[in-house]
């Protein structure tokens, strides 16, 4: 029994007659066991009701129903808002710290279990049903037990002041790590700090002190708090993970990715730290990189929170709007009250134009975040699109309270109450922010216009002067400043602006006839007439221009004449009651300065009172076209042509809007139409002209072009519709001057930019395309001819790493476009990413077995990775199609010549040379050929046409070199070794071939320093590896042959 008494045994024989004491001590040793396990049962009771305690305080704290959060005040409200924003970290704490309990106990329960050593003890067999009823009993108990039960045991134990002693390191460690894990990060400092006292290299203490200090946003004092962990564990991954999460705290991101991919290294499986370093490259805008390493996460753990919004807001910066929301919808089904996610959705809505979808969204933020600004203006830009004016007003009104000089908020008010005609209240908000940005542009017009709309026309003109001097061309300022300056009589000026009106838009009927009333005004008559003229030559029923003719002829005392444009005028537009006239007055307004909308809403006020009425159809026909609502061109089109079959305007609109829906023989019949009326209708010659270019009816549609030009010379239209004909039909030059014709007075114009984008490219032009076409992506980011256009330039200009950016953004819209697949596989090829290329080449051939152009780039690529037999089988392929291809002819002898079929590459090179006998690379070809077989005289024949074609022909230079070698014309070779060598350091044959020749004429040291140089290139050369042996045992001998001396 001593043994029991000294806790250690050994065999012995004289113990074992001393029975009835061992007995005695089994007793006591049944009792004292009965008492660990009733012990360890209320301990884990204990842990169990701590865990039920937790559980309550979580659903307490974070689970806020509707009924509930009414019963909030203010201030509670603002404190419940803010735990919310917080309760994603105490999550994840939360489970990190019980998981980790939960291993740390599992691991001590097993090793507690293998010291038991049960398997050794001969009456384990004898009580196995005793054993599998008490396992059984703890199965289940431990069955119940999950992690937060886990943690709430935790904190009732260590709670109790019969653990807390004052000595007690592990209980002070553990009861800092739970309040850590419970988000009470001060109160854990102050436990940690207790267990540091006891021991200050105490590594759980000073980790959980560092993270606390994290989580209080002390960043500075937690890295000095990690350095210590660091100092005693340079391998602690939490504490490298926390360093990284501190600097990125202090914006110190490349730093923090340096600790992060230290952490990385020791365990790289971790998915809080690959989460970590995802965060930290999304910030540094490395949003490819960051969806890497968000997709490690997520093939572990699809539903990691963190590591899905990553992705989602670096595809969202990506502009991968539409991937950005699928990915949201797989996480917000996981949790759909996720703040940033919700918040990510609802701008990628946005940004697609998806309106009103963004506003639920983002009702959804708001209902979680009421005071999110970000989003409270993403909503009014979303209402004020929608044209819910009063909505975004309210809404606007929601931000000012929170942010009273809230820039946006002040000019969706601005502009709302603008379009809900409350001028008065316009200014005043106009005002308002006015003070904060004097120079914005939008507001100053909107104060200008609300001036002119209040009659306070010399008010309004300061405004207007104050926006044209921001912007000269401003169209809508010059329309407005010329009516204000109309109204004040003051016709002269008016006429200025009128002017520079109609240089930017040469056929405005309403302008037309504006500068000529003003000049009826001026009492210039004739003049007056002429401008009136101009305006009916496009509208013929333009009653205000009838109406100022006829004036201005009545003034001239041409009566006869007058009256009979009066009863022109009484014919189109009978006379109406004031409210009918003022409603199509103000329309008329509205239309001039681009507000078609707003002009809508009165002619449909008009036409409740008179139906029929066609100046009123005809407005409301304009805007319509206008706003490109093109289907409902047609409808209200064909309704004018049932009161009025040959009405002008309602033909000439119904045939663009065909023509613009791309129903072109339909559009062909209308333009006739009007011709049969009017066979000088520029605009009709216009639209049937570009519909027969389209059909391809060239020649028919330069005609049309011609005789439209013949009509008005100057006319922007026919000259950009001519020079889309002359496109069309190879005559880039000619193309281009008319564009440049156009471009000149209208920089703008984007259809005279797609032409002329296209004949730079055709005309080998490719910088200039792409200026061009830059221009018109600003305006057009998705036009995939020009995007083509775009990429295509690029790589003919060798910049390869662009061309391939913008060949992704074309396949993301049309992933099988084959032209860019190829584009983007031959940029690959010649980045040297060989591999790449073959992916892409390949997506080619699914798309297109045949593809020429595939199997060519697949043949090329496959020739770069030496793999010289595959590459044949892929230039027969594409030689079966096109027999005198003579790339592919070239490519396939340079892989027989490779693979040491000289005979028959020196055919096909010959081949090759038949079709174009300064092929370079092929008479290259036939000369290394011919020096491989031993031909050296026909090697250096053909070695010199290479040369005098390409003097700077490296291969060939190297090739003449080894020739001259073998005739033992050293002098020769070493200059041509260096001529290649001066051209490219790193050609593997010349170096070799050079060491070789200075081998043989024992110059052992250079040529080793040769073979060295080669040796980087391809180590393990088995020839050159052998020769600077050679070299070396030579230059032993020589020395040693010197000693002796």
């Amino acid at each position: 029994m001593k043994c029991v008494q000294n806790k250690f045994h050994h065999s012995h024989l004289e113990s074992w007659i001393d029975m009835p004491q061992l007995y005695e001590q089994l007793s006591n040793q049944e009792q004292e066991c009965l008492k660990l396990l009733d012990n360890i049962s209320e301990q884990f009771e204990s842990i169990i009701h701590s865990f039920e305690k937790l559980k309550e305080g979580i659903k307490l704290k974070y689970i806020v129903n509707k009924e509930r959060l009414g019963r909030l005040n203010v201030q509670q409200l603002n404190v419940a808002v803010g735990e919310m924003i917080q309760f994603q970290e105490y999550k994840q704490q939360a489970q990190y710290s019980i998981s980790s309990c939960l291993k740390t106990l599992q691991n001590d329960l097993t090793k507690f279990i293998v010291k038991l050593r049960i398997e050794d003890l001969n009456y384990c067999t004898q009580n196995e049903n005793n054993n599998k009823e008490s396992l059984n009993g703890n199965g289940k108990k431990q069955s119940i037990l999950n992690e937060r039960e886990m943690l709430e045991s935790t904190i009732k134990m260590l709670n109790q002041t019969s653990v807390l002693n004052a000595e007690n390191l592990s209980a002070f460690s553990m009861k800092s790590l739970t309040l850590k894990s419970l988000g009470q990060f001060a109160e854990a400092i102050t436990w940690a700090d207790k267990a540091l006292n006891i021991d200050p290299n105490h590594i759980k203490s000073l980790y959980c002190k560092a993270k606390c200090l994290y989580m209080l946003d002390k960043y500075e004092e937690s890295q000095e708090w990690v350095e210590k962990v660091l100092k005693y564990d340079p391998n602690h991954v939490n504490a490298l993970r926390c360093k990284g999460e501190s600097l990125v705290q202090q914006g110190q991101y490349q730093y923090a990715l340096t600790w992060i991919n230290k952490a990385l290294q020791i365990e790289s499986q971790d998915s809080n730290t690959i989460y970590s370093k995802a965060h930290c490259l999304y910030l540094l805008a490395k949003y490819n990189e960051a969806i890497l390493e968000t997709e490690k996460v997520l093939v572990k753990d699809p539903c990691h929170l963190n590591s899905l919004s990553c992705k989602i807001r670096s595809l969202f910066m990506l502009d991968k709007y539409e991937e950005s929301i699928l990915w949201a919808d797989k996480a917000l089904n996981k949790e759909p009250n996720h703040l940033i996610i919700l918040t990510c959705k609802t701008q990628s809505l946005f940004i697609l134009d998806r309106f009103k979808e963004a506003i639920v969204y983002a009702d959804r933020v708001l209902e979680i975040d009421p005071k999110n600004i970000n989003i409270l203006d993403c909503k009014a830009q979303c209402l004020f699109q929608l044209a819910n004016y009063k909505e975004a007003i309210i809404v606007a009104d929601l931000i000012l309270t929170l942010n009273s000089k809230h820039l946006s908020a002040l000019r969706y008010k601005t502009t709302c109450l603008y379009a809900l005609n409350e001028y008065r209240n316009s200014i005043s908000y106009a005002d308002q922010l006015l003070i904060i940005n004097p120079n914005d542009e939008s507001t100053i017009i909107t104060k200008g216009n609300s001036l002119k709309q209040l009659g306070e026309f010399k008010e309004a003109l300061v405004w207007q002067d104050k926006a044209l001097s921001i912007n000269p061309k401003n169209l809508s300022m010059l329309v407005s400043k010329s009516q204000c300056l109309f109204q004040l009589d003051r016709f002269q000026e008016a006429i200025e602006y009128a002017n520079q009106v109609l240089i930017l838009d040469p056929n405005n009927v309403e302008f037309l006839y504006s500068k000529a009333e003003c000049l009826r005004h001026l009492e210039q008559y004739e003049e007056s007439i002429q401008w009136a003229d101009r305006a009916l030559a496009l509208d013929y029923n333009h009653v205000n221009s009838l109406n100022c003719k006829q004036n201005s002829l009545r003034l001239l005392n041409e009566q006869q004449s007058a009256q009979t444009i009066v009863d022109m005028s009484l014919v189109i537009y009978p006379m109406q009651d004031e409210f009918c006239v003022s409603l199509l007055r103000k329309a008329n307004n509205l239309i001039q300065t681009g507000q078609d909308q707003d002009a809508i809403v009165l002619l449909d006020k008009a036409l409740s009172i008179d139906s029929k009425n066609i100046y009123s159809l005809e407005c409301k026909l304009q805007c319509i076209f206008r706003l490109k609502e093109y289907e409902n061109a047609i409808v209200l089109s064909n309704k004018i042509l049932e009161i009025d079959p040959n009405n002008l305007t309602g033909l000439q609109c119904l045939a663009d809007s065909l023509r613009l829906l791309g129903k072109y023989q339909e559009a062909i019949v209308q333009a006739d139409k009007i011709l049969s009326l009017n066979e000088n209708s520029v605009l009709s010659l216009q639209c049937k002209a570009l519909c027969l270019n389209i059909l391809g009816q060239q020649r028919e549609a330069l005609v049309l072009a011609n005789k439209a030009l013949t009509i008005e010379p100057n006319s922007v239209e026919s000259l950009t519709c001519k020079g889309n004909i002359l496109q069309h039909i190879g005559q880039y030059s000619e193309a281009l001057k008319l564009s440049d014709q156009v471009l000149d007075g209208y920089p703008q114009n984007l259809e005279s930019l797609k032409c002329k984008s296209h004949c730079l490219y055709m005309l080998t032009r490719y910088q200039e395309a792409i200026n061009s076409a830059k221009v018109i992506l600003d305006h057009e980011p998705k036009n995939i001819n020009i995007l083509q256009i775009f990429v295509q330039s690029l790589f003919k200009l060798g910049i390869f790493g662009e061309a391939i950016i913008f060949a992704d953004k074309i396949l993301e819209l049309f992933p099988n476009h084959l032209d860019i697949l190829l584009c983007k596989a031959h940029s690959l090829r010649l980045l040297g990413k060989f591999n790449e290329a073959l992916d892409i080449v390949d997506k080619v051939l699914c798309i297109d077995l045949n593809n020429l152009s595939g199997m060519q780039c697949k043949a090329q690529t496959l020739y770069m990775l030496d793999k010289n037999a595959d590459s044949i089988i892929w230039t027969e392929k594409v030689l079966a199609i096109d027999p005198n291809h003579i790339s592919t002819l070239h490519c396939k002898a340079d892989n027989l010549r490779l693979l040491g079929n000289y005979n028959e590459a020196i055919k096909l090179a010959d081949k090759v040379l038949a079709i174009d006998p300064k092929f370079v690379n092929a008479l290259y070809c036939k000369a290394d050929s011919l020096r491989s077989l031993s031909q050296y005289n026909e090697a250096l024949i053909w070695a010199d046409k290479v040369l005098a074609i390409d003097p700077r022909h490296v291969n060939t230079l190297g090739t003449k070199g080894d020739i001259l070698r073998i005739y033992k014309k050293y002098d020769f070779a070493l200059k041509l070794f260096d001529i290649a060598l001066s051209i490219n350091p790193t050609s593997y044959f010349s170096l070799s071939e050079k060491g070789l020749c200075l081998q043989e004429l024992k110059r052992y040291q250079e040529a080793i320093i040769c073979y060295q140089k080669a040796l980087k290139i391809q180590p393990n050369n088995g020839w050159t590896l052998c020769r600077k042996k050679q070299c070396e045992e030579a230059l032993i001998r020589q020395r040693s042959g010197v000693k002796q001396i």
